[in-house]
């Protein structure tokens, strides 16, 4: 994908070495002044600045600030020489993406110039999403509030339907809204990776130096500077793995059978490895025979142990016997594991938080991570994780599991004609998914194209096989993108009616949207999209 690249430099090699390396790919402008640079970004807005620091009348600290604050979107990658890498990292707190050094190689400016085009075509992306999520919400409030002022109430059911999609999709904004702060995260960790990495090489330069010089060191010395190297390790493997845990697409998916109360058992050994004094407190275990449940051990285990630990920093805060209960029973086609303590519990203020990326009431000490993380392994097991704590009186923490994720519907009803969702956006799937339920057809969702094929396979050569009768995918997914799923179901089930769903329209190869029925370009009207999808499936019947 071509970008429009800005080169800020008052001296005229470097410019010309970046327009050399950019502009057989990219279209390529050059300013030799701060000055000169806003006057070009006002006329033209670039992707991507690249913006040296030291220059005479404006430097590039200021300059960046004043591209902030005129379009905050544009990436800006400073250009130092190595005795100002201080000035490069203080501009990255100012919202810089990145520095190089001079010289600089040809690969270091490609890999900046790929993650700028990458962070904006997430950005905009997100922004769809939103305008999608908002747009779709309003729609069902007027529907709603339409259909409750109809004299006769309406169609009852109609309007629970609503609501409950209303409510749903409300969630799933909230989620968005809460989960934006993800990208300024990054940025903050990969500053925070430069610093630890900094401390651990100036400490090994002065270990070696030390060795040089009088052949014999200081123990001291070594043991110090071995100790900071350990510590700015950890504190690096701890800053990756906030990042890791989230940006992992599906990295807990249920692969095979899984024994719940192995996975109990393993949690609580885990768990005594991670806290201090792990015996100043009961765990008491309470397990019943249950059935073997489709799951992926290593994220459950995840799970227990981040509850676990949680269980035992909220006793350690308490007076008296402190007690931490592991529990494990059926309810219906579920299973259930409960952790519950006897700890200070939580307030209502810190309930409402508890999904919250990084949310943490550990201060520096927690990373506001395990529940994150919890939640997310949950979803992808297509479970739910429930919270019942008061102030002063303890916590306790249910995690419900289905024992087999093929039995997970997603139905409105066992007759319903059936339709399946394919897009790597966990919100946009939610939304469109919530919506066709409420207009009475039976969901399948899929987040990639690998995940999609076998369910569709499944759901097509299965017994009384309910095959769906429309495919709804995203253009641009990770690995298999939808024109190879759309082509492989064409394959399958050639009278199977797939639409086509992207922000990227316009830059899409006809060959590539020529394998679908109907292409769609994000943002789109879920209530139109509901409209189609009706008229495919039963094309003399009202719309719904």
């Amino acid at each position: 994908m071509a970008a429009n690249i800005l080169v800020v430099d008052d001296e005229a090699g470097p410019r010309e070495s970046l327009r050399m390396i950019l502009n057989l790919e990219h279209d390529v402008r050059m300013a030799s002044s701060g000055q000169e640079a806003l006057s070009m970004i006002e006329e033209s807005r670039p992707d991507l600045v690249f913006l040296d620091i030291r220059m005479p009348e404006m430097d590039g600290t200021e300059v960046l600030r004043r591209i902030k604050e005129m379009a905050p979107d544009i990436e800006v990658a400073m250009i130092t020489a190595y005795a100002a890498v201080q000035s490069a990292q203080r501009a990255m707190r100012l919202g810089a993406l990145d520095y190089i050094t001079k010289p600089f190689g040809v690969a270091e400016v490609e890999a900046v110039v790929e993650r700028a085009l990458a962070r904006r075509r997430e950005e905009r992306e997100g922004r769809v999403l939103l305008e999608q999520l908002s747009t779709t919400i309003s729609q069902l409030s007027e529907q709603l509030a339409g259909t409750r002022r109809q004299p006769d109430g309406g169609d009852e059911a109609l309007a629970e339907g609503l609501a409950s999609a209303h409510s749903s999709i409300e969630d799933q904004l909230n989620e968005v809204l809460r989960l934006s702060s993800i990208g300024e995260v990054a940025g903050e960790v990969a500053h925070d990776l430069n610093n630890f990495l900094s401390t651990i090489l100036f400490r090994i330069e002065i270990m070696l130096l030390d060795v040089d010089q009088t052949q014999r060191p200081d123990p001291h010395t070594l043991v110090d500077g071995l100790q900071q190297i350990a510590l700015a390790a950890r504190d690096g493997g701890e800053a990756l793995e906030r990042l890791s845990s989230l940006a992992s697409s599906n990295p807990y998916e249920p692969v095979e059978k899984v024994d719940l109360n192995d996975v109990l058992h393993e949690a609580a050994e885990l768990s005594h490895g991670r806290v201090d004094h792990p015996e100043s407190y009961s765990l008491v275990f309470g397990l019943e025979d249950l059935p073997r449940i489709d799951g992926s051990p290593a994220g459950l285990r995840t799970v227990f142990t981040n509850l676990i630990i949680n269980a035992y920093h909220a006793v350690q805060a308490r007076a008296g016997a402190r007690e931490i209960r592991v529990l494990s029973y059926r309810d219906g086609d579920r299973v259930v594991g409960e952790v519950t303590d006897n700890g200070i519990g939580m307030c209502h203020e810190v309930m409402a938080r508890l999904s919250e990326p990084f949310f943490t009431t550990k201060g520096e000490g927690g990373t506001g991570l395990g529940l994150t993380v919890a939640h997310k392994v949950v979803a992808q097991h297509n479970g739910s994780i429930e919270f019942d704590s008061v102030a002063g009186a303890g916590t306790t923490v249910k995690v419900r599991l289905p024992i087999t994720q093929s039995q997970v519907t997603q139905a409105t009803g066992e007759g319903a004609p059936t339709v399946m969702i394919v897009d790597d956006q966990q919100g946009m799937l939610v939304v469109t998914r919530e919506v066709l339920q409420t207009h009475g057809f039976r969901v399948l969702t899929a987040g990639s194209g690998e995940e999609a094929l076998p369910i569709f396979e499944q759901a097509h050569a299965g017994p009384g096989a309910a095959t769906p009768r429309v495919v709804i995918t995203d253009l641009r997914m990770p690995g298999m993108t939808g024109t190879e799923l759309a082509r492989q179901i064409k394959e399958t089930a050639p009278d199977t009616y797939i639409i086509v769903l992207s922000a990227f329209l316009e830059e899409a190869d006809a060959e590539d949207l020529a394998v679908a029925d109907m292409a769609l370009e994000k943002p789109f009207d879920l209530q139109e999209l509901s409209r189609i999808v009706g008229d495919v499936i039963s094309p003399n019947a009202p719309t719904p």
